[in-house]
């Protein structure tokens, strides 16, 4: 007996099971996942490479050229590209679309950490990411204060808001853009540095090295097992001008405060934000792969307003991008 024959003969029992399935399936679909854009995964690794103050040739010749050589064996590999800037060096790595993302990426890690040794010792560190079409932000806002400094609403961004949105469940980052980012600065006595004998690379040098956090392996309790890093890095312009930075031949220590001008300050914006014609601060929302956007932009709206009394007074987000409202108008 074929399913069409007791579909026909039993037409009560097939109804019941086409009605139970009608049912589960309106009651499954708001857990449905809904985004923007299809779940995909582009067998794409980029390499990032900062080079402060290299000309593009000098980054090009000294950074990117290294990298790309030693990519270039990697299994499954299609095409490389890369782009040398002023300081900064991009190698983008494409490989066979039958290639897993995950090995690729770690194969990258690998061979760039391998000829790290090779490039100059005042490059940072390369920051080695996959292409993820999800990673794009889906909400977008704009936080002002009424009398507020530039600088003084980015400090509120990040030092209070970020924090909190950032433990929304589905929220993945928190990328504030605009407003001027403080930096500790130092002015140093070329004269002075040159009566001691050191050039500013070896002041550079010496504050690198004093400078650093770094890892000093794990520590385990019981179940877990927690990384453990020595901060080394500076909080403030008086901690840094107590840096050593030389001695004299009779022993006497030289600290940085003695040949330089240690200031707090602001680095250069290179982007600007203004919302009706005045400066402000942007934050991107980014969400966690695979999670509902309708649900992460609801959440996100909800905490915002509960946020409210909890800021300073005069300070205010406006919504000016939310990819939730382009879902729901299509479905």
């Amino acid at each position: 007996m074929t399913i069409s024959d007791v579909a026909i003969r039993r037409p009560v029992f097939t109804m019941t099971i086409m009605l139970a399935l009608t049912v589960l399936g309106l009651m499954s679909l708001n857990s449905l996942g809904t985004d923007l854009f299809p779940q995909v995964n582009f067998p794409v690794v980029t390499v990032t490479t900062v080079y402060p103050g290299a000309s593009p040739d000098e980054v090009e010749r000294q950074v990117t050229k290294v990298i790309e050589d030693s990519v270039a064996g990697i299994e499954n590999l299609d095409t490389v590209r890369s782009y040398s800037r002023e300081s900064v060096s991009t190698v983008v790595v494409m490989f066979k679309l039958k290639a897993d993302i995950k090995d690729a990426a770690t194969d990258v890690r690998e061979k760039v950490a391998a000829v790290r040794a090779k490039l100059p010792t005042s490059v940072e560190d390369p920051t080695i990411s996959r292409l993820d079409v999800a990673s794009a932000p889906v909400m977008v806002f704009v936080a002002s204060g009424d009398g507020m400094t530039p600088d003084e609403v980015r400090k509120i961004t990040e030092d209070q808001l970020k924090p909190a949105l950032e433990r929304v469940p589905g929220v993945a980052a928190i990328n504030v853009v605009g407003g001027p980012e403080r930096e500790v600065q130092v002015e140093v006595d070329r004269r002075r540095i040159a009566e001691l004998g050191l050039s500013l690379t070896d002041v550079i040098d010496r504050l690198r090295a004093e400078n650093l956090t770094i890892p000093a392996g794990n520590y385990k309790d019981g179940p877990r097992e927690v990384a453990v890093r020595l901060r080394g890095d500076v909080a403030s312009a008086k901690e840094m001008s107590q840096i050593i930075v030389a001695s004299t031949p009779k022993g006497t220590q030289i600290k940085l405060g003695e040949i330089a001008n240690v200031f707090d300050g602001f680095e250069e914006m290179r982007t600007r934000v203004r919302a009706n014609a005045i400066n402000a601060v942007a934050f991107e929302i980014q969400k966690q792969s695979g999670t509902n956007t309708v649900e992460v932009a609801r959440s996100v709206t909800a905490k915002l307003e509960e946020m409210k009394q909890r800021l300073p007074k005069g300070y205010e987000t406006r919504l000016i991008m939310d990819t939730s409202e382009f879902i729901l108008e299509n479905t």
